[in-house]
């Protein structure tokens, strides 16, 4: 019984030794335009002079990135919003 949990500790110990490190990182294209749409949703709970004040918010928008350069460690792009809008709760 012994020695099993010694092989078996072994082989976790051997696996986990394993592991490859990975990069992270985009790959984008020159002259390629590539579009992010971006929504959240905002609670705004607040209490002034005692009185409890409930907001809601909600913003969505659509950028579009056209990638004007590629270098080795940064990208050089023009960016314009295609959409923007923002929606608001209150009392």
């Amino acid at each position: 019984m012994k020695n099993i949990f010694t092989l078996i500790l072994g082989v976790i110990l051997l696996t986990s030794c394993q592991a490859k490190s990975i990069d992270l990182k985009f790959n984008l294209e020159k002259g390629k335009e590539y579009k992010q749409v971006t929504s959240s949703k905002i609670s705004i709970i607040q209490e002034i002079n005692g009185q409890k004040i409930n907001m809601g918010m909600t913003l969505n928008g659509n950028m579009t990135f056209l990638v004007k350069a590629v270098n080795s460690n940064n990208y050089n792009m023009d960016v314009k919003f295609t959409q923007l809008s923002m929606a608001m709760q209150m009392p």
